[in-house]
């Protein structure tokens, strides 16, 4: 993982996922598995 810290603290607020051609706004963000190698899921409708 490039940066630990980024799964130290998830809240509530508003996330954008992007890419190298755009990006587009998530439904659902939350952390499924902590320890060495945490788990982020991510959630994205199909007309965001």
């Amino acid at each position: 993982m490039k940066n630990k810290k980024i799964t130290r603290k998830i809240s509530q607020g508003m996330y954008v996922l992007t890419t190298n051609g755009g990006g587009c706004i998530v439904d659902a963000v939350s952390q499924v598995k902590a320890g060495a190698n945490p788990y982020i899921s991510v959630a994205v409708m199909k007309s965001n």
